[in-house]
């Protein structure tokens, strides 16, 4: 990593940069074609990641000390990141060939103003503007294309919005285990971002490897043995899934749904580390990492053999009413993407559309959230969404938020209701539910035992 000089300087006037966002720095530098820059609030480039360089094709970037140097660099964009709005994906064009530049705010020290911003910058020929998805499952023969398809599609952990414990928690936990080759169990709600961190951790440890995702709730036992395994016919021996994702990822969502005549045999694949197509008697070496995903943690009564098999390690997602602090920073970011795809200037958000974004539940997430901006772009007429311009069930929903209700409650009652919250989403398993609410586990057992609950 080449540094510039004012990354030790800064080091020691601000305490440190959060280990955190230095691994996430650190792990996008050396994993993808990108340009990563941390900047600080000045607009001075702290630290540099070089290595992908030679995609932008112009030596200029490797000597840039200050944002404002930037080749193509528009002097608007620059007040945004120094005034720590997140941009993403925003398009450059100018001396040089475009290339696609995204800023956030990642550290802020509480006593002052300072903080810091991460950057990337990546080709604008490489980018594909769709929803990232890798890999799907498909009924045809060829039940996957063995071309590798466009991974700078694939989102990383850059790409997750949020600030809040809950969620940086998760993030700590994906970081951690994403160089090694843990079993990951993702688990939280639909809509929380379950595959957005399942190809973050993909991205940020094999970003070269193939990525598949299958959905576990649309595969019978009689067709997974034949796409996972495959098959010999006719003594032809046709590769399965496993086997074509050599060295890659394989994501199964919704895995306890997953028959479960096809347990055992995925149990003797993580045993065995080898693949027997049906049909033949030779088998075949597998190569590959396991992330799985699903709505909501089981009870630590009910886990079996094959729980134990996947869930090496657990990232529990935080479902957004959990995150009110998120939902406002969110709801822009949408916004603002949703109507530069289709060349109109941003909106800004009224004071009261706030508060009953704020107000609302969001049972469905943050799908629902970016179905209720994209709704509220669609029809605003003016400068700014409105509360009129949000959908009509949000609107009108009764005051049923848990937010707002613990407004009136005392701080013993609305600890209460978080702790329970928690223990019932970690599925009764105090260790998780104490990592979601960034409490020890001691402290856990107690509350619960004086509610009642242990």
């Amino acid at each position: 990593m080449q540094e510039s000089i004012y990354l030790e300087q800064y080091k020691q006037e601000n305490d440190g940069v959060s280990s955190l966002w230095l691994s996430l720095f650190e792990i996008l530098g050396r994993s993808m074609d990108v340009l990563a820059f941390l900047v600080d609030s000045r607009g001075n480039v702290i630290a540099r990641h070089n290595f992908g360089s030679s995609l932008i094709q112009d030596q200029s970037f490797n000597k840039v000390n200050r944002i404002q140097d930037l080749p193509n660099m528009k002097a608007e964009l620059v007040s945004l990141v120094l005034q720590r709005y997140p941009i993403s994906n925003i398009v450059l064009y100018g001396k040089i060939p475009p290339y696609r530049f995204s800023s956030r705010p990642i550290l802020q020290k509480e006593s002052d103003e300072s903080f810091v911003s991460l950057v990337l910058i990546r080709s604008a020929f490489k980018y594909i503007d769709f929803e990232p998805s890798g890999l799907k499952l498909s009924t045809g023969p060829d039940m996957i294309n063995e071309s590798n398809p466009d991974h700078s599609n694939l989102s990383t952990f850059f790409d997750i919005v949020g600030t809040s414990p809950n969620l940086s928690s998760a993030i700590t936990r994906s970081l951690l285990f994403s160089p090694t080759n843990r079993r990951i169990l993702i688990v939280g709600e639909v809509g929380t971002g379950k595959q957005l961190f399942a190809e973050a951790i993909h991205t940020a440890s094999n970003p070269a490897g193939l990525f598949l995702k299958v959905n576990c709730a649309s595969l019978n036992a009689k067709h997974a043995i034949r796409f996972l395994a495959g098959f010999q016919e006719n003594n032809i021996t046709h590769l399965g899934a496993l086997s074509k994702i050599n060295g890659g990822t394989l994501y199964l969502d919704n895995v306890d749904m997953l028959d479960p005549d096809v347990r055992p045999i995925f149990i003797q694949i993580f045993d065995e580390n080898l693949i027997r197509p049906l049909g033949s008697t030779h088998s075949i070496p597998a190569n590959f990492r396991l992330i799985t995903s699903m709505n909501r943690q089981i009870n630590k009564k009910a886990r079996d053999n094959f729980y134990y098999h996947i869930a090496h390690e657990v990232i529990l997602l935080p479902p957004l009413r959990d995150r009110p602090v998120d939902i406002l920073p969110l709801s822009t970011l949408i916004a603002e993407q949703f109507l530069a795809k289709r060349g109109k200037k941003p909106l800004a958000i009224s004071e009261k559309a706030g508060e009953v974004l704020l107000s609302y539940d969001w049972p469905g997430n943050i799908h629902e959230l970016k179905s209720a901006i994209k709704h509220a772009c669609r029809v605003c007429e003016e400068e700014i969404i409105t509360q009129e311009d949000l959908p009509t069930h949000i609107i009108y929903a009764e005051s049923r938020t848990d937010k707002s209700k613990l407004k009136l409650l005392s701080l013993k009652e609305q600890e209460r209701e978080q702790i329970i919250r928690a223990y019932e989403t970690a599925g009764h398993d105090m260790v998780q539910a104490a990592q979601i609410l960034g409490m020890s586990k001691t402290t856990i057992y107690r509350r619960l035992k004086s509610y009642g609950l242990c």
